[in-house]
């Protein structure tokens, strides 16, 4: 006699089934519990041995209120914390960075300084006899380029600007030093 071995009996119970056993209104609300768990039914069944273990503690879990309310009070405390250490972050390195910036800018000449430099690009140009664009002049002399547009000359700083033509697209104006 040929002794064949016992196939093992497993137990299922059907989606139906644990509709009635966890009281949810819908069969769409146990599939949704079972994608939770990763867990795929077999024809509208499952495993009573392994699975349904599973979801009878999703079950307890989703009916002790309190666990569920601190569960998710601590998870939005640690999301308000992390956000807050975050932001703390970002300022902290927003003001590290201005910081740097501010190191690496050049520092600004004094007016003294500043006027300084305008008169030498002045007297280089009286003596080598070199024109100014009407923006370059206005540069040099903190003016606005509509208050030399309207002239044919100006005088300032002991020097007369007198147009003398074109200089690229705009007008050309030639330096002259003030004879005293």
């Amino acid at each position: 006699m040929d002794a064949q071995p016992a196939k093992a009996v497993v137990d299922r119970i059907s989606i139906v089934q644990m509709q009635e056993r966890y009281s949810l209104s819908t069969r769409q609300a146990v599939y949704d519990r079972l994608r939770k768990l990763d867990i795929t039914p077999v024809r509208g069944t499952i495993d009573t041995e392994t699975e349904l273990p599973l979801m009878d503690r999703l079950h307890e879990e989703g009916q002790a209120p309190k666990s569920a309310l601190s569960t998710m009070s601590t998870r939005q405390n640690e999301l308000s914390s992390r956000q807050v250490d975050n932001q703390l972050q970002q300022e902290k390195m927003l003001s590290m960075l201005e910081a740097l910036a501010t190191r690496l800018q050049p520092p600004e000449p004094s007016a003294i300084a500043s006027l300084r430099e305008r008169l030498e690009l002045l007297e280089l140009c009286a003596q080598q006899g070199n024109t100014l664009s009407t923006a370059e002049l206005a540069e040099v002399l903190n003016l606005k380029t509509d208050t030399l547009r309207h002239k044919t000359d100006h005088s300032q700083y002991g020097y007369t600007f007198t147009r003398a033509g074109k200089h690229s697209h705009e007008l050309a104006w030639k330096v002259t030093k003030v004879q005293v």
